[in-house]
């Protein structure tokens, strides 16, 4: 369950007649990802096919197995484009990548799918996902129509081995 900082439920997108398509716009790695020795971020690229939407491909090792025991920890925390900036909105989570993967929320399926990654326990090695868009389903629908970023940092065995600002836009129908 994702709650925001005053601990009210975030519902998901299932529960709401709105639908809303999330839009890539970039992704920026701003700390972290060379000083880790568990995981490294290797490549992160967009992608426009004509009259598509932007996807987002990465690839990244982790020089462990990731498992139940020794899982990544992923904070994100959320802002809104307000007044030509970003500013901080109480949306925020902290959650393991192994309960990610078995869950239903933001869109996982839909990231997933053009990734070697299914389920944990992840190998360690090399690993991909391709192609990744968003869809709107299982979304809270508390997010409202506009710009956003997503700070994420994710953590190994309490060391944060890289930070990421996410950057995209909601568009509501």
């Amino acid at each position: 369950m994702i709650r925001d900082k005053n601990c009210r439920e975030l519902r998901s997108q299932s529960h709401s007649t709105e639908t809303f398509q999330i839009k890539n716009e970039y992704l920026r790695v701003i700390g972290g990802n060379t000083t880790c020795d568990y995981m490294i971020l290797t490549h992160v690229s967009f992608f426009r096919e004509k009259g598509s939407d932007v996807t987002m491909s990465l690839n990244f090792t982790l020089f462990e197995e990731i498992n139940l025991e020794n899982d990544i920890e992923i904070r994100s925390q959320f802002y809104s484009w307000k007044s030509n900036e970003y500013r901080k909105t109480p949306i925020s989570w902290t959650m393991k990548a192994c309960n990610i993967l078995r869950s239903h929320i933001f869109s996982v399926e839909t990231i997933m799918k053009n990734s070697d990654i299914r389920s944990c326990p992840i190998k360690k090695g090399k690993h991909y996902m391709h192609n990744i868009t968003m869809d709107g389903v299982n979304w809270p629908s508390t997010f409202p129509e506009g710009r956003w970023k997503n700070h994420l940092e994710y953590w190994i065995k309490n060391k944060c081995c890289v930070k990421v600002n996410w950057m995209f836009r909601i568009d509501k129908h």
